[in-house]
């Protein structure tokens, strides 16, 4: 009589017995937080910067960049904010460069892949030193992806326009046509530079106030 062994299936990944505390996830999310803030400077290099700029603040109190400085009240708080400011500006420069250079050059989608052009190469050197020196992560490039671009008032009215001339009759059409050239001549502009403003201080002008006014746009044409 054959006997039947028990076998144990085994889980393909192991088990997770430790979960992290409140304290401990709030320090992962400032940590990813300051680590995105500064992509593609890292925190440590940064942390070093900064040490070194107030070592030479402090070292040297006369200095132009402190002069530059109106007085803060205490001298510690001038230091600190020149400090901060002497540290975190190349960053700031190397995140305008990505933002409105690396992430919103598309050229090298319309060009011969076998003969690029020089400004194409560059690109992919900059995409190749950015990989090997400073690799993203899930939301490293998340601030850096070039804003929503405001399209021009015309062309809105036209793209509204002809979405809705199949759906009503001529006359009903000749009257919302009539409506829309009253709206380009007046109100129109207004929201246009209203969306355009909104686009310099948001990364997309659709969220929030400039999705109301994107909504009044298309109730008062209609």
């Amino acid at each position: 009589m054959s006997t039947k062994k028990n076998v144990t299936g085994r889980e393909p990944f192991g088990f997770t017995y430790y979960y992290p505390s409140k304290l401990n996830r709030a320090a992962y999310r400032t940590y990813n937080a300051i680590t995105n803030r500064l992509y593609p400077v890292r925190p440590i290099v940064f942390g070093a910067s900064l040490t070194a700029a107030t070592a030479y603040h402090i070292k040297n109190p006369e200095n132009a960049i402190l002069k530059a400085f109106p007085k803060l009240g205490q001298k510690l708080i001038q230091i600190g904010t020149a400090s901060f400011l002497t540290a975190y500006t190349p960053v700031f420069l190397l995140r305008c460069f990505l933002k409105y250079w690396f992430f919103s050059y598309k050229d090298w989608l319309f060009e011969n892949p076998k003969n690029p052009s020089l400004q194409t190469k560059a690109w992919v050197v900059v995409q190749k030193v950015l990989e090997y020196v400073c690799p993203p992560a899930l939301y490293s490039n998340n601030d850096l992806l070039p804003n929503l671009p405001v399209p021009k008032l015309e062309d809105t009215v036209a793209g509204y326009l002809e979405s809705i001339e199949p759906l009503m009759d001529k006359i009903e059409f000749e009257e919302v046509k009539a409506k829309a050239t009253l709206f380009l001549a007046n109100e129109g502009r207004k929201l246009q530079r209203y969306c355009t403003l909104m686009s310099y201080f948001t990364d997309n002008y659709v969220t929030g106030s400039g999705r109301n006014t994107r909504i009044s746009t298309v109730e008062t044409v209609s």
